[in-house]
């Protein structure tokens, strides 16, 4: 799948915002079923996730109570909003564009955690935000040289059409 789609072509200088279609992105996430409540599994632990302000370690867990609460469609995008698929369409637009420059999109050190808070309004509506920061690297002869914090964060609601892709960016040394 091309990522064009998306927008993001650039690391922006300090900030940038790209409405996605909502229906789009969680079909392109591709997470449903059985393999869904397998991401959810392995994701959960080593994620942090807040469900209505709790945090939620255990996969299993968080299905349940999101599945107790929402209808089986809104479920199934707030579970798979949680997983580290939801990174994938944001990076790979990202990373096509800054592999012809021999960037790429690394780790912060210390790691940035992927945050993922689920707040239920109601039976059909819910929210939920993803967190994570990484760096704009270059390959250097001993270790990778670091040129920008990246900060993405993805806002998900049922009552809006689109997703919302935000990426703030901050200089840590000269290009």
């Amino acid at each position: 799948m091309e990522y064009d789609w998306i927008g993001m072509n650039h690391v922006p200088p300090a900030s940038s915002s790209t409405p996605i279609s909502k229906d789009a992105f969680i079909k392109d996430l591709n997470l449903v079923g059985q393999r869904l409540t397998q991401q959810v599994k392995v994701d959960t632990p080593r994620h942090t996730v807040y469900l209505q302000g709790i945090r939620v370690r255990n996969g299993n867990t968080l299905e349940h109570l999101v599945r107790n609460v929402l209808c089986e469609k809104e479920a199934d995008a707030a579970l798979a909003m949680c997983t580290q698929t939801t990174l994938a369409a944001p990076l790979r637009a990202l990373t096509t564009s800054l592999f012809p420059h021999d960037l790429y999109i690394g780790e912060q050190e210390p790691r940035g955690t992927f945050v993922a808070q689920i707040n239920i309004v109601d039976y059909t509506h819910v929210t939920v935000l993803v967190k994570k920061s990484l760096d704009v690297v270059r390959t250097g002869v001993t270790k990778p040289r670091r040129f920008r914090h990246i900060k993405l964060e993805i806002k998900y609601s049922t009552d809006k059409p689109f997703v919302m892709i935000e990426l703030t960016s901050k200089k840590i040394r000269d290009d």
